[in-house]
Order: C-alpha cells, then structure tokens, then sequence
C-alpha cells in the first residue's frame, strides 16, 4: 500500500513538473528552512551570550522573568513538578 502510494505520488508530480522543477522547489523549501533554523541558533546564541555577559542587570532578570513566565508549565512537566 505505502510503496503504491509513493509511486502514484511521484508519477504525478514526473507528469506535473519536470525532475529540474521539482529539485528546484524543494531546494527553496530546504533553503527557507535553513535560514530559518540559522536566525534562530543566531538568536539563541545572543541570548545566552547576553544573559551571561550581564547577569544580574535589571533588563537580564526581566528577560529571565517572562521566559519562566511562559514557559512556567512545559518546565514543571519537564522537571516532574505538579503545579498547583
């Protein structure tokens, strides 16, 4: 079932695009993503970077405060923690 399912796939998508049209859609498909994943290491690596550099500073602990904030009930499944 699944292998007759991905030749139908491709046998529609040979007899819709040429292999040079599909190669090149999934090319910007994989590119997009990448940029995308590559803007957010930059961040993330900003952030650590910042947090560390000015630990303590009033801007520092807010940051710290409204990620744990939002991200209060994903840390206590993550750490077994009930919440209240």
């Amino acid at each position: 079932m699944t292998n007759s399912l991905i030749t139908t796939i491709q046998n529609n998508l040979t007899n819709r695009f040429d292999s040079q049209a599909i190669q090149t859609r999934l090319d910007k498909k994989v590119l997009k993503q990448l940029d995308y994943e590559l803007m957010y290491k930059t961040l993330e690596s900003v952030v650590e970077e910042t947090i560390l550099e000015y630990q303590g500073s009033e801007s520092v602990e807010y940051m710290k405060k409204k990620y744990f904030e939002k991200f209060q009930h994903l840390l206590q499944l993550m750490s077994g923690v009930k919440s209240e």
